[in-house]
């Protein structure tokens, strides 16, 4: 009996509309989420207008990340870094957002004061929206180069580890 076994490869990233309809399917699972548990005093509210409320905020501020993530956050470089840059810069717009589907919806106030108290709440909420996003690209909290990248290695190993890749029809990074 003959076994074989097939090296493991990381899957492919996804299309940009699998990828929009993965972060879509998120951010409504977060939607409904937030819905459920009723958090900032939102568990009082009749459930139709709850849910309402809530999936209009987590879709409309993770659209509004998702637009900042992708014009400043591939520049400010690293995992953790990019998640503060993007949710500091999307904090205030998404507050806006909350304050016009609260009147909306609810019937609340719209007053500087309650902006500014909803700044911190909407900011916790922005941190895990955004650090979740990459889990829909395909690669997990990954970048697109290869495990090994040859740009760290000596020039002697660099064209060693050329030849292998070559050997095995792969293309060096």
């Amino acid at each position: 009996m003959e076994l074989l076994v097939e090296p493991m490869t990381r899957p492919e990233p996804l299309t940009p509309a699998r990828r929009a309809a993965a972060e879509l399917a998120l951010l409504l699972a977060m939607g409904l989420f937030m819905g459920a548990i009723g958090p900032y005093g939102t568990a009082t509210i009749p459930a139709g207008r709850k849910y309402a409320y809530w999936i209009l905020c987590i879709v409309g501020g993770g659209a509004i990340g998702i637009a900042i993530d992708e014009a400043l956050g591939r520049r400010a470089g690293a995992f953790w870094r990019r998640l503060a840059v993007t949710t500091l810069a999307m904090t205030p717009a998404v507050t806006l957002l909350v304050l016009v589907v609260g009147r909306l919806l609810i019937g609340q106030s719209l007053q500087l004061l309650r902006y500014l108290e909803l700044l911190w709440q909407v900011f916790v909420i922005c941190v895990p929206v955004m650090a979740l996003r990459p889990w829909c690209g395909g690669r997990p909290g990954r970048s697109s180069r290869p495990a090994l990248s040859s740009r760290r290695l000596s020039l002697k190993r660099r064209r060693l580890f050329g030849a292998a890749c070559r050997r095995n029809g792969a293309r060096p990074a």
